[in-house]
């Protein structure tokens, strides 16, 4: 038997129907897939999520992903796993951590050549109405952050999402950094602030500013703008525009090398003085992104 029986035309056609029209296993609210397609060497799932500006796609392997020697299965078996996997790969911070190629129509999510985020950090994304989250604010702010700002602009009506790192230890704690993006239009949202301890590595800024572009981007800002000067902004693509800088929420301009090497380079790091535990808080917390 040949050792890839199936074409990707067959396992697009039994895919098909598992996605078309739908929106997904684990993110109902979040994920249409417009069409599946198949080419030489996959199947393509072209998809919109949220309010992102524009058609996203991502290649599914024709092999399993989840058979121990990966080898083909018939493709109603594989149309199930590679949903899985799709999903998966949505829930677990693929917008926010892939590579992306223009492409006539859509953007392509890719894998990364390198490592896109400093994993000793975790990222954590809570939006205006997540009251738990903002009733537990003080334990926050015991790791020494000032979060008036954040609570002004959240008041306002303008926040579109708090943004915030901490290590990844057992405990969810020490807290490191946060950051704030808001809409100022209907297609332009500004990064407000990025605020981290003095001591942490520049990569917790990388993850704290990409991380927040990216959620703007799916509240339909087709730009952010920021008056911050972290240089870790340009390597995310950030441009000088007179006063201020700005993103295209396509995010081709994103320097993938420069990023790997900040994260490869990054010195070691362990929290000084008093760890204070703000682990209620990380259990709070509903979104896990750009891990």
């Amino acid at each position: 038997m040949p050792d890839e029986p199936w074409s990707t035309a067959e396992l697009a056609e039994a895919l098909s129907p598992l996605l078309v029209g739908t929106r997904g296993l684990l993110r109902p609210r979040d994920c249409t897939v417009l069409d599946v397609r198949p080419r030489e060497h996959d199947v393509l799932v072209r998809f919109r999520w949220m309010s992102y500006p524009h058609v996203l796609g991502r290649g599914l392997p024709p092999r399993s992903q989840y058979t121990e020697d990966g080898g083909s299965l018939e493709p109603r078996y594989w149309a199930s796993d590679a949903l899985t996997w799709f999903d998966e790969q949505l829930c677990t911070g693929l917008l926010v951590t892939a590579s992306r190629r223009e492409r006539p129509g859509f953007i392509e999510l890719v894998d990364r050549p390198g490592p896109a985020a400093d994993r000793r950090f975790c990222t954590t994304s809570t939006e205006p109405d997540d009251e738990d989250v903002w009733s537990a604010v003080d334990l926050f702010e015991q790791d020494g952050f000032d979060t008036r700002p954040v609570r002004a602009i959240r008041a306002d009506g303008s926040l579109i999402a708090w943004v915030r790192a901490h290590l990844d230890s057992r405990t969810g704690s020490p807290w490191v950094g946060h950051a704030a993006v808001t809409r100022t239009g209907a297609t332009t949202a500004r990064l407000e602030f990025c605020e981290v301890a003095g001591d942490v590595p520049g990569t917790v800024v990388v993850d704290l500013c990409r991380t927040a572009a990216h959620i703007a981007s799916w509240h339909g800002a087709q730009r952010v703008v920021t008056s911050l000067g972290q240089p870790e902004l340009s390597i995310l693509g950030f441009v000088q525009r007179d006063d201020h800088r700005e993103l295209d929420t396509a995010f081709l301009g994103e320097d993938h090398e420069a990023v790997g090497a900040l994260i490869r380079g990054s010195r070691a790091w362990k929290p000084s003085g008093r760890v204070r535990r703000a682990a209620l808080l990380a259990r709070l917390t509903h979104r896990v992104v750009g891990r």
